[in-house]
């Protein structure tokens, strides 16, 4: 049985050339959309797409998948909000 195993590590990785970099990128920042897109846009008033957008930027500038109560009222007092 000697010989019957060919060796295949050659030290490079085989899977940077299977994938793009950019189409991951893509993958997981749709993943990471705290509010699904509307299928009309204009659906949506100006403030909710601006709390959606700070809301997204957000979570992927803390690399998270969803937020807490607690860190969207911080986005909230962020974007200038203040309790009535």
């Amino acid at each position: 049985m000697a010989g019957s195993f060919k060796e295949r590590r050659s030290g490079k990785d085989r899977r940077a050339s299977r994938h793009t970099a950019s189409k991951d990128a893509e993958r997981r920042a749709a993943d990471r959309r705290q509010f699904p897109l509307p299928e009309d846009p204009a659906a949506l008033s100006a403030t909710a797409q601006n709390l959606q957008a700070a809301v997204d930027a957000y979570k992927q500038d803390h690399g998270l998948a969803r937020i807490s109560a607690a860190e969207l009222v911080k986005v909230l007092q962020e974007m200038g909000y203040r309790q009535a």
